[in-house]
């Protein structure tokens, strides 16, 4: 009557449950047959008990109530029950050594690792960091501890050695404590955890004894199909993956020996994994879903089985390998015409082992090619001198990847350095399967030099109407007293100011990237920027500061000549020169964001995307040409940071610049 189940925890002959009545707590032992075969009285106020769980290591049982952790013996009475410790909230889940448990506390805020040996009762401790989501793993003579804020994709780890509890390195990863994991198989560390950038979800894995210091990963790239990581464990020597729709299983090298789509979030959310022979188990409060590991040689054909039907399979076939072969056929004639077109640039069709099986004359002579030199070589062969040790590296990494890439690559020929535009096209066959790419290169030198130069001369034509306007107004003061004067003056300093601002915009375009970091205040940024704008120049627009008043580490001059041009670019937007502009600061976690934003006519989706394009403006019959656009994305690259563009046309436009707040010198 009125028995509430807390926790439970099952071993070979039955189930332990904790429970809470009338009566008090107690805890249960269920048998394999369905009888109750003891029942142990735990000295808890059943009022006051919150967040229970229970932990088997050996022979022994541990339970952590309200911050309390108990151990029991193998004999479950009153007098075996013993208090270890209190104020404790995570205790470790695997069973590495059971005559010790790893757990932690937090006292007063002030977190501390903690490991209890039992065959004296000894204790030892060491402050560790703590946050809102913790988690210990415990392998051999490792411990790491694992915290992350709510609602952030990064977790903090650190690795202590067991023995005497010394903190041997620590590591930030983009990743949640769930999709973290560390086991020693045999003499070998496997480390693992799921991280994603963007849409791209990637696992990565460490066999190496310097585990967590990130630099002998192998990274693992999953399909695009794959949605929402929710768990990762490594059990004995494979690593389980559990995604939204998927589950994956891999190899410590990083080879997928098994996967399938599973729609896992209908069934089990943020489930513990078990594995017992083939059969892989998912659970939690909510139910338990029971999966079979089984070989399928023939699973293209077991899964689509239930809707083919016998006489349409070879059918089907048949018109397929019809369809193929046309396909194949004029295939081949088009890329022998679009080979040898003036506009085509370099082009090489490479086969799935990658050798060289086809290249046009330019691509010949770009790689040396000389008669009687081997055919049908990998492209390594051909790529190996310096200029093109580039291209040979997108090539390998596309055959790995098996996806599209376009980038740019600067190549020397002829003593010169040539910017080339380069795209890899992957081949598939009929059946989606890999069978080779297409690479492409194109020299844009001259269109860039072409659009450099007109760019140029529109600078140097608004220059010189700058300074007929300066020539004419200096040519018209007469004496002090003239009222007509100060206007004149007035119109004079105003476009000295703009002829210095662009040769300041010039000077920036051309300097070394060489950063001059300094300790600053982040408010001194935005107020030296607004002050460049003389208000009696700009009556109509109103100029807003919304700043915190914190230090970063900068280039301070680089910084205020970015959010500089990033008003000026502002009351261009601002219709006939009337509007609001508010300039901010703040802290954004480990970065600090400034921001210029307007109430302009703003932008539409199609010039957003070409906002960040080299000497791109939208303000051309206003004076504009690209290069504040460009100095403000050179400083933010500069400052490894990035710029973010929130527009809506006909309602203005923020720019923001997002930077870390400490940047290395």
């Amino acid at each position: 009557s009125n028995t509430k189940i807390l926790s439970s925890i099952q071993i070979e002959v039955g189930i332990f449950i904790l429970t809470s009545d009338n009566s008090g707590v107690k805890l249960r032992l269920i048998g394999n047959d369905a009888t109750i075969k003891s029942e142990t009285p735990i000295p808890l106020d059943p009022s006051e008990i919150s967040q229970t769980s229970m932990y088997k290591k050996g022979d022994n049982l541990y339970l952590l109530a309200s911050g309390n952790l108990y151990e029991f013996g193998e004999e479950l009475t009153r007098e075996k029950i013993r208090l270890i410790d209190k104020y404790v909230f995570e205790v470790e889940r695997s069973s590495s050594d059971p005559n010790t448990v790893v757990y932690l506390q937090n006292q007063s805020g002030v977190g501390f690792l903690c490991v209890f040996d039992k065959r004296d009762t000894s204790k030892k401790s060491s402050l560790v960091e703590i946050s809102d989501n913790n988690k210990i793993i415990v392998s051999q003579d490792k411990i790491i501890t694992i915290s992350n804020p709510n609602f952030v994709n990064e977790s903090f780890i650190q690795l202590y050695d067991k023995n005497n509890l010394q903190l041997k390195r620590s590591r930030w990863i983009e990743s949640k404590p769930e999709l973290i994991d560390i086991t020693q198989f045999g003499d070998m560390s496997i480390f693992a955890y799921i991280s994603r950038a963007d849409d791209n979800i990637t696992i990565h894995i460490s066999l190496s004894d310097e585990i967590i210091n990130g630099t002998e990963e192998e990274v693992v790239p999953i399909s695009a199909s794959v949605i929402e990581a929710m768990k990762l464990k490594i059990i004995n020597d494979k690593i389980y993956t559990v995604f939204k729709n998927a589950i994956l299983i891999l190899t410590p090298e990083g080879d997928v020996s098994a996967y399938d789509y599973i729609p896992v979030s209908e069934t089990n959310n943020q489930a513990n994994i078990q594995v017992s022979q083939n059969k892989m188990i998912l659970k939690d409060k909510k139910g338990s879903l029971i999966l079979n590991v089984n070989e399928n040689k023939y699973w293209y054909i077991y899964r689509y089985s239930d809707v083919s039907l016998i006489y349409i399979i070879p059918l089907f076939f048949f018109i397929i390998m019809v369809i193929a072969i046309q396909f194949y056929r004029h295939q081949k004639r088009v890329f022998r015409e679009l080979l040898d077109l003036p506009s085509a640039g370099v082009v090489m069709i490479f086969d799935a082992s990658g050798r060289l099986i086809r290249a046009n004359k330019k691509a010949l002579n770009l790689i040396d090619y000389q008669r009687g030199m081997p055919q049908n070589k990998i492209f390594s062969y051909y790529l190996n001198r310096e200029n093109t040790k580039a291209i040979a590296e997108m090539i390998k990494t596309a055959m790995k990847i098996k996806e599209d890439k376009t980038d740019r690559i600067d190549i020397e020929i002829e003593d010169s350095i040539k910017e080339w535009v380069c795209s890899v096209i992957i081949l598939r066959n009929v059946a989606g399967m890999f069978r080779g790419l297409v690479f492409t290169g194109i020299d844009i030198t001259e269109q860039l030099e072409r659009k450099r130069l007109t760019n140029w001369a529109q600078l140097a034509h608004d220059m010189q109407t700058n300074l007929s306007t300066i020539r004419l107004n200096a040519e018209q003061i007469e004496t002090d007293d003239n009222p007509n004067n100060l206007s004149r003056r007035t119109k004079i300093t105003h476009q000295v100011n703009v002829i210095m601002q662009r040769v300041r915009d010039i000077v920036t375009v051309g300097r070394s990237n060489k950063l001059e970091i300094s300790e600053v205040n982040a408010s001194e940024i935005c107020i030296s920027a607004r002050n460049e704008f003389d208000e009696t120049l700009f009556p109509d627009v109103d100029f807003q500061l919304e700043i915190e008043h914190f230090q970063i580490n900068c280039d301070q001059q680089k910084l205020i000549r970015a959010v500089r041009n990033a008003i000026e670019n502002a009351i261009k937007a601002l219709p006939n020169k009337q509007g609001n502009i508010t300039i901010s600061c703040k802290k954004s976690g480990r970065n600090v964001t400034f921001s210029v934003r307007d109430n302009g006519s703003g932008m539409d989706e199609k010039t957003k995307l070409k906002m960040m394009q080299p000497y791109f403006t939208t303000a051309e019959n206003k004076g504009g040409f690209g290069i504040g656009t460009m100095i403000m994305q050179h400083v933010v690259e500069m400052h490894e940071g990035r710029i973010k563009i929130v527009s809506e046309e006909g309602k203005g436009t923020e720019i923001i610049f997002e930077i870390p707040l400490i940047l290395k010198k």
